[in-house]
C-alpha cells in the first residue's frame, strides 16, 4: 500500500514539475517582450489602445463628464484644472490575457478543445473587466481627484486583476466552471 502511495505522489510531483516548466518556458516571452520591447506588438496593440480610449471617453462623456478623444489620450476637465490620461499598451491587458492564456495551456488537464473554448470565454470576460478598470480609474480621478489616480491603478485594479486571472483559473482547473 506504502509503495502505491508514493507512485501517485511521485506521479503528482511530476506533473507539477511540467506545468511549472511550461509555465517558465510560456514566460520567456512575455518577460523578453517586457524587457526588450516588441515594435510588432506596440502595432498591434495600437488599435487596441485607441478602442479603449474611445469606449472610456464615451463613457464618461455618456455620464456627463467633461472630457475629449484623441487617439489614445483622454482629456477631462475637473474644477479648473485639465488631466491627460494615455491609455498605454499596458492598459490593454495584454499581460493578463496572456498569464490566462499560458496558465490553461500549462495546465495537464483538459484536451485542447477544452482549453480553447474556457479561453473563448473567458478572455472576453478578463477584457471586460479590463475595461471597468480603465473606466473606474480615471471616474474615480474625476470625482476624487487625480492624487488618488495612481493609488487605485496600483493597488485596487493592477492586483485585483492578477487575482481575477488566478480565481478564474484556479475554478477552472478545479472544474467549478
Amino acid at each position: 500500500m506504502e509503495k502505491k502511495f508514493k507512485k501517485i505522489e511521485r506521479q503528482k510531483l511530476l506533473g507539477i514539475e511540467i506545468f511549472l516548466l511550461k509555465m517558465i518556458l510560456l514566460a520567456i516571452p512575455l518577460f523578453a517582450i517586457a524587457e526588450f520591447g516588441m515594435p510588432l506588438l506596440s502595432v498591434l496593440l495600437q488599435p487596441v489602445q485607441n478602442f479603449l480610449a474611445w469606449a472610456t471617453y464615451s463613457l464618461l462623456a455618456a455620464a456627463g463628464f467633461q472630457v475629449a478623444w484623441n487617439g489614445v489620450y483622454i482629456v477631462m476637465l475637473s474644477g479648473a484644472e485639465l488631466f491627460t490620461v494615455e491609455i498605454s499598451a499596458d492598459c490593454t491587458a495584454w499581460k493578463s490575457l496572456y498569464a490566462l492564456a499560458a496558465l490553461v495551456v500549462a495546465t495537464p488537464i483538459s484536451n485542447l478543445a477544452g482549453k480553447a473554448k474556457f479561453l473563448a470565454v473567458w478572455m472576453p470576460v478578463v477584457f471586460v473587466v479590463n475595461f471597468a478598470r480603465i473606466a473606474s480609474t480615471v471616474m474615480i480621478g474625476l470625482l476624487f481627484g487625480f492624487r488618488y489616480l495612481e493609488v487605485v491603478h496600483t493597488v485596487l485594479w493592477r492586483e485585483g486583476l492578477i487575482a481575477l486571472i488566478i480565481i478564474i483559473w484556479y475554478l477552472w482547473f478545479r472544474g467549478k466552471i
